[in-house]
């Protein structure tokens, strides 16, 4: 069964800064988000909700809504910046 899939409109923003080569990993990334949402790397988020993937020097943080089968990204960005709220 597959997820739907949500990008929210900041996570969206960053993306489209992100140097090309990264960018098109983070996009492969995502998409196989909906056939498998935890998938091999992916960790829980400590303190709050949602799970991370690391590419590289870049996150994406998602959440996923079992409910209604869908993946939520919430953001994406570089590790520096990117648990900062």
């Amino acid at each position: 069964m597959g997820y739907k899939l949500s990008i929210e409109k900041p996570a969206l923003k960053t993306l489209k800064k992100i140097p090309k080569p990264y960018k098109q990993k983070i996009i492969e990334t995502i998409n196989m988000l909906k056939d498998n949402p935890k998938p091999l790397g992916a960790k829980k988020l400590v303190g709050r909700d949602g799970w991370r993937i690391r590419i590289n020097d870049y996150r994406i943080i998602y959440i996923t809504k079992e409910s209604i089968s869908t993946i939520l990204v919430i953001s994406i960005g570089h590790r520096k910046n990117i648990y900062r709220h």
